[in-house]
């Protein structure tokens, strides 16, 4: 399982390799969708 936790985004694989291809394909489509952060109410705290 591979997580990033900036996106909140998570994938699985059958392999390391393949759980983080899947990760970086996740992350692309997460921020290919999300609104710009200036159109939204960010909070990081």
């Amino acid at each position: 399982m591979a997580t990033n936790p900036e996106t909140a985004t998570t994938t699985q694989g059958d392999t390391i390799e393949t759980a983080l291809a899947n990760l970086k394909e996740a992350t692309e489509l997460f921020l290919e969708e999300s609104p710009p952060m200036s159109e939204t109410n960010w909070c990081f705290c």
